[in-house]
């Protein structure tokens, strides 16, 4: 999304942009994206999580505007799905009091379920079809 909106010239000049990637992958990722396309001048990827950074890590300037995908490298559980919520609200020291918030509001719905056999998950496997998935 950054590199997007810097080659569409979106942003003023002067505009600096960060990227927080807490997946070491996909930071390696970006970084190489961005150099190929000449903008690690322009925006600059912060490794680590939310709740590490540290104001020196954005030259200790104000946040005006924070943007979340909705990209997410594992969705086991439901409320993995909320992580943006968890990342805003850590990085809520940063973020000066007029920055915009994208997205901005979220709906978290449910169902109640039922499950004859969900005391059996965290049973043993044992041996299945000759194979030893004790370990399992």
């Amino acid at each position: 999304l950054p590199l997007m909106l810097l080659k569409a010239q979106l942003l003023p000049q002067q505009t600096k942009v960060f990227m927080l990637e807490s997946n070491p992958h996909s930071s390696r990722a970006l970084k190489e994206l961005l150099g190929a396309n000449g903008a690690e001048e322009r925006v600059r990827v912060l490794d680590g999580q939310p709740c590490s950074l540290c104001p020196e890590a954005v030259c200790s300037s104000s946040v005006d505007l924070l943007i979340g995908e909705p990209y997410f490298s594992s969705s086991l559980l439901p409320w993995h799905n909320l992580y943006f919520w968890f990342a805003r609200t850590a990085l809520s020291r940063l973020l000066s009091p007029e920055c915009v918030v994208l997205p901005c509001r979220a709906s978290l719905m449910a169902i109640a379920v039922c499950f004859d056999d969900l005391h059996k998950i965290k049973a043993p496997v044992g041996t299945v079809e000759g194979f030893n998935l004790s370990f399992f």
